[in-house]
């Protein structure tokens, strides 16, 4: 493969993502226009992660851990990638020039030590990046961070906004022996339960750990997944 295919097949890919992004980002009601150009102009890579971590979500989609948790991850990802079709394009033409002309055992050798190194070399540069990218990934990471797509697009994160207090809260402690939990989804009240039908629900996946959860006395709503009852 000539460094001309080389660069039309960069192009092609780049050009693939831009076209990607464009479609894409309409679909969600607003147009990434700066995204795409820059996926197109060899920075797919590194642009990709960022709007992957900040689109807006359909109905449906849930995105987890944070803006900053999903850049990295999505970087990790495309760097990966990246890495990987270098390294697939440097072994095709290394192994195209070998077979252009006859080689002696010495020759063979050394072809084999070189592909050592450069696979090394490879290796490191993605290690490297990786580990530091990880590691500042789980340093921003936020667990509690639940976005949940609406029909109209735009992310609901589920930890920022509580849904309200129910119109009428169950009797007090004193006047019943049975807890009361009362569980919203997006704002929504789904259902009261004692304790035990409460367990069962989270069990069987009816209730989900991104919904809430309150309980009389509680100051506010909890998420299901932060529940120790």
């Amino acid at each position: 493969m000539s460094n001309s295919d080389i660069l039309v097949l960069h192009f092609l890919i780049a050009g693939g993502f831009a076209i990607w992004v464009t479609m894409d980002s309409k679909k969600r009601g607003k147009l990434e226009w700066s995204h795409a150009l820059l996926s197109f102009v060899l920075l797919w890579w590194a642009c990709l992660p960022f709007y992957l971590a900040g689109r807006k979500l359909l109905a449906g989609e849930t995105r987890e851990g944070g803006y900053g948790w999903n850049v990295c991850k999505y970087f990790i990802l495309f760097w990966s990638l990246l890495l990987g079709y270098c390294f697939l394009g440097g072994m095709m033409n290394l192994s195209d020039h070998l077979s252009q002309k006859e080689i002696n055992d010495a020759q063979t050798a050394g072809a084999a030590i070189a592909i050592g190194l450069g696979s090394g070399m490879f290796f490191c540069l993605w290690i490297g990046v990786v580990i530091p990218v990880g590691i500042i990934g789980l340093l921003m990471k936020k667990n509690s961070v639940i976005e949940t797509g609406t029909p109209n697009g735009a992310p609901t994160p589920n930890t920022q906004s509580a849904p309200p207090y129910p119109a009428s809260r169950p009797a007090s402690p004193e006047t019943t022996s049975q807890v009361t939990i009362l569980v919203a989804r997006q704002g929504k009240n789904i259902g009261s339960f004692d304790s035990n039908a409460f367990k069962q629900n989270v069990t069987a996946g009816l209730i989900l750990p991104s919904d809430h959860y309150w309980i009389q006395g509680m100051a506010g709503w909890e998420l299901v997944s932060n529940y120790r009852g």
